[in-house]
């Protein structure tokens, strides 16, 4: 909360997408493309062409403002699904085209699980919806809605268990393909040796990209000079103020926004003094006090906490206030900034240096080796899609019902 800005990463599973059926395509369902024989039809390519639709607001396919966006899905669903063909038919040629009987129980759970979250997801909803309900309707109207939500996406147990399975299938099959794939150790002292040095330049030019990386799980390979580790508790102040103040700082109004914080913390000060009077009584309870009264629950997962310097992105008030203790184990005062009253706990400076190559070895052997087996299944699938015979009848996609 404490930051200026924020990144957002937003992660489409393809096998989610295999899960949103064709939504109609009547009793037309042409054959779309042909791969080694087998046909490719247009309620596959509507499977996920309709997903997508979504995503990029597409309501009508044939509008001429929409045709580039058609067009580029067009394409990379068709090559989806025909990489998907090819895929397949290799692992009959690999001898993983089928499960093992831990493998089909493992889909089985997975299945039964997705089906846990449906219902408990529409559980929840009811309950919170101020109907009262006895356990018994409780549950039939549960089975109801779940029973109209798989006929509205047309779904079928058989169906998403069909589509587990075939990602169970691929993924065998890239298995098979990378698994002789290894990171010599002489790669391995090179790719640290670079990252070090990149990671230098990086971290000089802008001291709040290691901010970022420090709270974000990325492997730090390089601490520069300068950085303070601290947790933080904060009492916040309600969503809507907060944002009212930062619609007035970016009006120029800071002012009205030193105003209205002034008497929105006035409201919220008798409880921070009350989380600041229980530390002080317990020096050694942060950890606990903070699991208990802390607003920014994110930041309770942060195990090492944050990592501040002087130039970085933290608000001035957060920064300045982890500058001025000047022990480790030190707790601050109660810090007013626009998201309401922080409580830093200060952990101490971090030794600036290269991180040793032991700490860092089993990460980087990891990434290194992720990369390695994804650049040689992609240079395997392009050789099985050259060695495939294709044929794609784009004339025969049918993109509505």
């Amino acid at each position: 909360m404490v930051k200026k800005c924020f990144s957002l990463m937003i992660v489409v599973s393809m096998l989610l997408v295999g899960l949103f059926g064709c939504t109609g395509c009547g009793g037309n369902d042409p054959v779309i493309a042909i791969v080694n024989g087998a046909g490719i039809k247009n309620s596959e390519f509507r499977e996920m062409f309709d997903y997508y639709s979504i995503q990029f607001g597409i309501t009508d396919p044939e509008s001429e403002d929409n045709q580039d966006y058609v067009a580029y899905l067009k394409d990379y669903i068709i090559s989806y699904l025909v990489d998907e063909k090819v895929q397949l038919d290799k692992a009959k040629e690999l001898g993983v085209a089928t499960l093992s009987k831990e493998e089909t129980e493992q889909v089985t759970k997975d299945v039964d699980e997705l089906f846990d979250t449906w219902y408990n997801e529409f559980r929840q909803g009811l309950l919170n919806s101020g109907t009262e309900y006895s356990e018994e309707e409780l549950d039939a109207q549960i089975k109801k809605m779940l029973d109209q939500y798989l006929t509205e996406n047309a779904l079928t147990r058989e169906y998403i268990t069909e589509v587990y399975t075939k990602s169970y299938i691929l993924e065998k099959v890239y298995n098979e393909t990378v698994k002789e794939v290894d990171v010599p150790e002489t790669t391995l002292q090179e790719a640290y040796d670079a990252r070090i040095a990149e990671m230098q330049d990086i971290y000089a030019d802008d001291p709040s990209v290691f901010e970022m990386d420090y709270i974000e799980n990325v492997t730090i390979f390089y601490v520069p000079e300068g950085y303070r580790q601290v947790k933080h508790i904060l009492i916040a102040l309600p969503d809507e103020v907060q944002s009212e103040i930062y619609a007035l700082r970016v009006d120029g109004d800071d002012a009205g926004a030193d105003k209205l914080r002034k008497e929105a913390l006035s409201g919220i000060r008798d409880e921070a003094e009350a989380v600041l009077a229980l530390l002080n009584k317990d020096g050694g309870n942060f950890e606990a006090v903070m699991l208990q009264h802390n607003d920014d629950v994110a930041s309770n997962t942060l195990k090492d906490g944050y990592a501040v310097h002087k130039k970085g992105s933290y608000v001035p008030e957060f920064v300045n206030a982890t500058f001025a203790m000047k022990k480790a184990g030190t707790l601050s005062g109660l810090i007013a900034t626009d998201y309401g009253y922080h409580i830093l706990y200060y952990l101490g400076e971090l030794t600036p240096g290269a991180v040793p190559y032991d700490t860092v070895h089993d990460a980087l052997y990891a990434e290194l080796l992720s990369n390695a087996q994804n650049a040689l299944f992609s240079k395997e699938l392009e050789q099985w899609r050259e060695e495939a015979t294709v044929e794609i009848f784009t004339d025969k996609i049918v993109y509505t019902d």
